[in-house]
């Protein structure tokens, strides 16, 4: 990977996208709640350990899965899972103005986290497959 560090990578854009869903939904549910928002801003934060990622970190393999398919040639793949997780927690932190009351606002946001997709692809297992396709360049 080159670059200084400096620019959003592709786990902030992942954060970028929970902060929009976030925003617009609670918006939305303010919005059919009557509630006029004079002024909303969203902070996210996470503590990123990047060392599973880069393959750098010092600790026991939790789980190893490997994959062998026996045709003309064989191929095996491993993975393992780390105990130690990307991120321990993801922090919204939302700034409302407004002249509705305070536990009205705490209500619009327990709905908002409670119906935000991409608060749910994130707690929540999904299958994920991926593919590959090989292009042979003429």
């Amino acid at each position: 990977m080159g670059g200084a560090g400096n620019l959003p990578g592709p786990l902030q854009y992942c954060l970028f996208g929970l902060a929009n869903c976030y925003t617009a939904l609670f918006a939305i549910i303010a919005s059919s709640y009557g509630i006029e928002l004079k002024k909303l801003a969203i902070r996210i934060e996470a503590d990123i350990n990047f060392s599973k990622v880069f393959d750098i970190v010092d600790q026991p393999v939790k789980e190893e899965i490997s994959i062998t398919r026996k045709e003309k040639d064989q191929f095996k793949f491993s993975f393992w899972t780390i105990d130690q997780p990307i991120a321990e927690e993801v922090r919204i932190i939302l700034k409302v103005a407004s002249n509705a009351h305070p536990e009205k606002i705490k209500e619009i946001d327990f709905l908002t986290h409670s119906r935000c997709p991409a608060i749910y692809m994130l707690k929540n297992p999904i299958k994920f497959t991926s593919q590959i396709e090989i292009i042979k360049e003429e």
